[in-house]
């Protein structure tokens, strides 16, 4: 008898971390695989996760984290975005925010549009949810503009993924290229998941997060890359009022 479920059959072993378990065998590789920080956390956090060690923090949280790190989040977010309550969800890492997102949002042939080149999950998680890769061809300059995204979608399309800084082609979308992409979403009524997990690691000011042109946006950021700490997989996502229920049901399934 096969044990595995048919749904492993969309799921292929990630090529990079396969890169990464040949290259322990070499000599002195140049190691361009995964966003492994190259830095310790700051001692702030290493003192602040002792003491909580040391003081026996050690049970379960509720269920959307701990209440006075959401405050401290959505009153960021607030000032950030300008919106009157917004909601936070903390999340086992933004790949855990990317599970529950299309877990609570994807019905089987739901179109989710994903610029090509992608981060390798994105596939592989709208796959498991029954869902239908709609690739937005950015090539050869990888900028995502309205015209690419009219070519990719139709009348299925539900979910847009937005990634800026985006991995792996390193582009950062400008300001006027992410109210661009609002107004195409808006358009379709898309929810857009924007994944700013490289958000701090731009080289001319502040990324731009498009969740300050569009309403329906659900922020996914994570401490893991600035703060170099990944295998604390600690992240979060935010949401405007209007999509509480959205952010609801996502707790739902992390409960």
């Amino acid at each position: 008898m096969d044990y595995i479920a048919d749904r492993l059959g969309c799921v292929e072993a990630s090529g990079i971390r396969r890169i990464w378990q040949m290259a322990a065998t070499m000599k002195d590789p140049v190691n361009f695989s995964i966003g492994e920080p190259d830095f310790g956390a700051p001692d702030e956090m290493k003192r602040a996760a002792i003491e909580s060690i040391e003081s026996d923090k050690s049970g379960y949280t509720v269920t959307a984290g701990l209440a006075e790190f959401r405050e401290e989040l959505a009153g960021r977010i607030s000032k950030e975005f300008g919106w009157s309550n917004p909601l936070v969800l903390i999340t086992c890492g933004l790949s855990g925010a990317l599970t529950l997102a299309l877990m609570a949002t994807v019905n089987a042939g739901d179109g989710v549009l994903v610029p090509d080149p992608y981060f390798v999950s994105y596939r592989h998680l709208v796959n498991l949810n029954g869902g239908k890769c709609q690739f937005v061809n950015t090539y050869p300059d990888f900028g995502l503009t309205s015209e690419r995204l009219d070519e990719a979608a139709d009348a299925k399309s539900k979910v847009l993924f937005v990634n800026s800084p985006a991995n792996p082609t390193g582009v950062l979308y400008s300001s006027e290229r992410l109210k661009e992409i609002a107004e195409f979403a808006s358009g379709k009524g898309l929810l857009v998941l924007s994944d700013e997990i490289y958000r701090e690691f731009t080289y001319e000011g502040q990324a731009d997060s498009i969740g300050h042109y569009y309403e329906n946006t659900m922020v996914m950021r994570s401490f893991s890359k600035r703060y170099g700490v990944p295998g604390w997989r600690l992240g979060y996502v935010a949401v405007p009022e209007h999509l509480s229920g959205l952010l609801d049901a996502m707790a739902t399934l992390q409960q």
